[in-house]
């Protein structure tokens, strides 16, 4: 378990390390830096979202390992990329993978109690939803090759306004979230902060008594 954590911390290190590379990128397009930035911007932005994926693959790791080996071809999954196909296998064995975000806990204990019992509520909105992550995923794939020449429109078109926009969503996921743990071992989380400005996550073991359900995930 504590290779997969360390595995899971040094992801979302790099998530948002790319977050901030993407940012730089992009203030460097919109100072005049050219079309370049721009796009090495969104190859950042890109790569943090696939870094998201890896991250959720390191709680799962066993039973992806074991998912993919069934695979009818590429079944070694040491050398997965892409994180939509991801998504796809890691939904087939732990339907409450993608982590979520929850707002500040609350500790409900009596002031007299030796113990502290906090409480997490869910965050609603202000963050980077499962649907919004494969939607700019996609989007993102175009701007990682040179642009056919007989291809018409602008292929830049709202691009720096969508990278800005999940950039803030992509930190407003990760900040303070939880990651779900289900393996026969062990039945619990890992709750994880990393707030924006910040490179190095601090994580929190939570075990439970035993199986449990996510109940009305978004």
């Amino acid at each position: 378990m504590q290779q997969s954590a360390d595995i899971y911390a040094l992801m979302i290190s790099e998530v948002a390390n790319r977050l901030v590379a993407a940012s730089t990128f992009l203030e460097s397009f919109k100072s005049g830096g050219g079309v370049a930035f721009l796009e090495s911007s969104a190859l950042q932005l890109r790569k943090a979202l696939e870094s998201v994926a890896f991250a959720a693959i390191a709680p799962n790791q066993a039973a992806y390992a074991a998912c993919r080996a069934k695979a009818d071809k590429n079944k070694d999954f040491t050398k997965d990329y892409h994180a939509k196909r991801v998504f796809n296998d890691l939904g087939r064995i732990n339907p409450d993978f993608y982590p979520m975000p929850v707002l500040l806990g609350k500790n409900s204990a009596a002031q007299d109690s030796p113990n502290n019992h906090f409480h997490f509520d869910r965050k609603e909105s202000g963050y980077l939803t499962k649907d919004e992550f494969i939607d700019v995923y996609d989007r993102l794939g175009k701007h990682l090759h040179a642009r056919n020449p007989w291809s018409t429109g602008d292929a830049y078109a709202g691009l720096p306004e969508m990278i800005d926009k999940t950039v803030d969503a992509a930190h407003g996921l990760i900040e303070l979230h939880v990651a779900f743990i289900r393996t026969p071992q062990f039945s619990g989380v890992w709750l994880t902060e990393i707030p924006r400005g910040t490179l190095v996550p601090k994580m929190v073991l939570a075990q439970a008594d035993g199986p449990y359900v996510v109940r009305n995930r978004a």
